[in-house]
This record gives C-alpha cells, structure tokens and sequence, in this order.
C-alpha cells in the first residue's frame, strides 16, 4: 500500500515537473496569469 502511495506521489510529481517546465519554456508573458 505505501509502495502504491509513492508511486503516485512519483508520478504526480513528474507531471507537475512538466507542467512547469512547459510554463517556463512556452510564452511566459501570456501565461503570467495561469
């Protein structure tokens, strides 16, 4: 059960690590306010 919670926190954390990155990397300007 812990191993699955990890997993998906792993998991979680990498699509917000993309998130970012694709914030960072697109039109910041146009994206300040999202």
């Amino acid at each position: 059960n812990y191993f699955k919670h990890v997993q998906r926190g792993r998991r979680a954390l990498s699509i917000l690590q993309l998130t970012l990155k694709f914030k960072w990397n697109g039109p910041l300007g146009a994206n300040h306010g999202l």
